[in-house]
């Protein structure tokens, strides 16, 4: 039996525009982005509640 969900990975084709609609759209919070070495973001976590997360990365990783 499921108890508990941690995380849920998304790959996108347009990062800034779904990190956006969870934002803007939903109220959820963006915990934290992964930068590159030239500090392009490639990834967002974003909460949905205290302990669970979805996570999204571009698809031209």
């Amino acid at each position: 039996m499921i108890r508990h969900l941690a995380h849920l990975c998304f790959i996108t084709n347009d990062l800034e525009r779904i990190v956006g609609f969870y934002r803007d759209r939903l109220g959820l919070a963006v915990k934290f982005r992964f930068t590159a070495a030239d500090q392009s973001v490639f990834g967002a976590y974003v909460a949905v509640g205290d302990t669970t997360f979805i996570e999204f990365f571009d698809q031209h990783l």
